[in-house]
Formats: structure tokens, sequence, C-alpha cells
């Protein structure tokens, strides 16, 4: 099977082998992101958390090796490289329930101040100058039922508990160099979260360093 696809925001060619006799299928893809804020609308609908956030207009190529076999999706050798951002990955998604996803990301370079909107949550409410560092957006807390779900990509997350590992050489936040992050956290239906490692240094060599142990599972 070949299969392109272009559009204003991307295009994408894909070779793939397909074995009927086991439901599996193997296969390569090159992509070429031409306007990240663009793409991140054609694969977003307007309630996803990156819908509104992505402003960088910068380009992205990469590729990438995938195998579905038994009801698992593996995507290995994700390569990808763009003026604002760069690195690798690797992923696990399983489609049968009780069983974990696994994203893991490696960062060498991301500029945030170029990807992403700065104003994320309201300053006013929670007291947040325009110069203060802020990531995450009080929107997570809102749940989300299990029969109404707002787009496929939840779907199959909510499936399944996902455990992220991500990982940053460098970055620029806030007009600051921000080194060797590592966050490691959870996601589970409902919009859950567990952070279970974080750490990183900061402008000025400050490190810092932080762990959450839940006393059980359902902890969020």
């Amino acid at each position: 099977l070949k299969l392109n696809l272009s559009s204003q925001a991307f295009n994408t060619h894909t070779n793939a082998k397909i074995t009927y006799n086991n439901n599996s299928f193997e296969g390569n893809t090159t992509f070429n992101i031409f306007n990240l804020q663009l793409f991140s609308k054609t694969i977003f609908d307007s309630e996803n958390f990156f819908y509104k956030r992505i402003i960088g207009d910068t380009d992205l190529k990469g590729k990438f090796s995938f195998k579905y076999d038994n009801k698992v999706f593996f995507v290995n050798n994700f390569g990808f490289a763009g003026k604002d951002l760069n690195g690798s990955g690797e992923v696990e998604i399983n489609l049968t329930k009780s069983k974990n996803n696994k994203i893991n990301l490696y960062f060498n370079y991301v500029n945030f101040d170029n990807l992403l909107i700065k104003n994320f949550i309201n300053k006013t409410a929670n007291n947040i100058s325009e110069d203060e560092i802020f990531i995450f957006s009080g929107k997570m807390s809102q749940k989300a039922q299990k029969e109404n779900y707002k787009s496929y990509i939840e779907k199959i997350f909510s499936i399944n508990q996902t455990n992220f590992d991500i990982a940053i050489k460098n970055a620029m936040l806030n007009q600051s160099n921000i080194s060797n992050a590592i966050l490691s956290f959870s996601y589970f239906n409902n919009h859950n979260f567990l952070i279970k490692n974080f750490s990183s240094i900061l402008p000025g060599e400050p490190k810092v360093l932080a762990k959450i142990t839940p006393e059980n599972k359902n902890s969020t």
C-alpha cells in the first residue's frame, strides 16, 4: 500500500505492508508540516488543549516506522526536526482494555516562546503576573462523560492508562533557558493526571526536583 496525503498544512508519504491472515500491518511514513499552527487545527477539535494554544507557524519534517499486531500499535524510529522543535520518540498504544499505553519523547531543543501562546490561564483569578512562567491550564479539571467523547483521540486514550516519559535537553521558556528537564506522568480517563517524577535545571542553575507518591492508585 502506498498512500500520499497533501494539504495546505502538511503532506505525508506512507509505504505499508498488510497481512490479511492475522490482521496486521507495518510500514513507514515521512512527513513535512508546512505550518504547525494550521496543522494543529487540522488534527485537533476546538475543545482540545492544543487547538488554540499553538501559535508557531514553523515547519517540521520527520519520519517514523509503525506496526500493528494483536491489537497493539507501535511507532518506532520516530524523528522530527524544525527551527523551534526537534527530537525523537516511540509510542505503544494498546486497543485492549487493562493494558497501559506508553509514550516516550526526547527533545533536543524546544522553543516554547515561539510555539505556544503565553496566556494559558486566568491571570486575574490566580494572581499571576505577565512575566511568570505557567504551562498547564486549570481547564483540565473538567470531567468528560465516558459515553460522550469529544474526539476519537480522546476515546482511544480513555480506554487505558497512558504513561508518558518526556525528556528535554534544552528549552526556551519566557526568554530563559531550561535544561535537562525530565517529566514522568500518567493520564487516565476523566482527565486524571498523576505526576510521578519531575526534575529540571532552571535559569541561574537552581535545580527543581519533585516526586509525588499517592496514597492509593485512585488519588489524583
